[in-house]
């Protein structure tokens, strides 16, 4: 058994919704999914900020980012340098601390690379995350700065004057030559995926239709978000790839987001299930899941290479699913244990 109970405090169905997504987050980091993945990978990061966003509330400025500082930060530091610390051991073991020096300076810049992909310039020697699903906590962390700065202002022109301002400095980040220090070239637009999703959690109550139009609404906007995909081209938040359109691909990937995210809760909310709950308790761990997942695929490479073992990318990508389930299931207990001794590092290990 690897699962545990939810607490009755949050939100099944949007719990249900990370579960789905942090199993495509893998799967994207794995097999890819060729042929139908391009829909499925389309907003589905934009989802998190989304849902992110709508479980947020308003907050004093320091009361926020230090309740985000022990939430993102420290889960951030801790799995960044055990992946480190695991990936670069055979080199520290044979004296060789040149990786090692520069993965922790990519943790410290904290970006996949600074040059970006579609760039010419662009070689496997400017990887410096080597635990590359990192950046989405430093990214979500300065986007929150933003976002209680947003809150706690009082005049709605101002209000509007903000978010003209991030508008602005989404289009000319996406400019830059290099990736910019924890996300800021995208943390823009992460910021107003999180209003959006903070935003609609408090108009929802007002949209109430019956099954039908719901189901004409899953129908319409499915079409719509088919069209945009297909129309816009490859998606990589991380690495500030919105599309194959410019400035234009920057207003489709919000829209993408914004309906993947839509159809998830048309589906998703109705339906009870032993599968909907299962996928909830996976989505309560998400965080988790996205830190540890990728120094977890190390090892199952290792050992399917010591074992002269191959299997396609599909089976591989399971079995690093069930790896991660179990392996953040002797994490929790872990942690429950450590947690029993009122310290220091209790406090700490909560939020890991």
């Amino acid at each position: 058994m690897i699962i545990s109970p939810l607490k009755t405090n949050r939100i099944e169905w949007i719990d249900t919704i990370k579960g789905i997504c942090i199993i495509l987050v893998i799967i994207y980091h794995t097999c890819g999914l060729p042929i139908i993945g391009q829909f499925l990978f389309g907003g589905f990061m934009g989802t998190f900020f989304i849902l992110s966003g709508y479980t947020t509330k308003k907050d004093i400025i320091s009361s926020g980012i230090k309740k985000k500082i022990e939430r993102l930060l420290i889960p951030y530091f801790f799995y960044g340098i055990i992946s480190i610390l695991f990936i670069t051991s055979n080199q520290i073991i044979h004296g060789n601390w040149e990786y090692t020096i520069k993965y922790i300076g990519g943790l410290i810049y904290s970006r996949y690379s600074i040059v970006p992909l579609q760039s010419k310039n662009f070689t496997e020697n400017s990887i410096i995350l080597v635990n590359s699903p990192l950046w989405f906590l430093t990214t979500i962390f300065i986007s929150y700065i933003y976002f209680y700065f947003y809150i706690n202002i009082k005049k709605k022109i101002t209000k509007l004057l903000f978010i003209c301002i991030s508008i602005i400095l989404c289009v000319i980040t996406n400019e830059a030559t290099i990736l910019l220090p924890w996300g800021i070239d995208i943390s823009f637009i992460c910021f107003l995926l999180l209003l959006y999703g903070y935003y609609y959690s408090k108009y929802r109550h007002k949209l109430h239709y019956p099954c039908y139009i719901k189901l004409c609404s899953i129908i319409t906007i499915g079409y719509l978000y088919y069209i945009m995909v297909i129309y816009n081209g490859h998606i990589n938040l991380s690495v500030r790839i919105y599309g194959n359109h410019g400035v234009l691909s920057i207003i489709l990937f919000y829209c993408i987001c914004i309906i993947e995210t839509r159809i998830f809760i048309l589906i998703i909310q109705p339906i009870h299930s032993i599968i909907t709950k299962i996928l909830a308790i996976i989505g309560k761990h998400s965080l988790r899941i996205m830190c540890i997942h990728i120094p977890l695929s190390y090892i199952e490479s290792i050992i399917l290479s010591t074992l002269n073992i191959n299997i396609n990318q599909y089976l591989s990508a399971i079995i690093l699913i069930i790896i991660t389930l179990f392996f953040n299931y002797i994490l929790i207990h872990i942690f429950k244990r450590v947690s029993i001794h009122k310290n220091i590092l209790s406090r700490s290990v909560k939020y890991l």
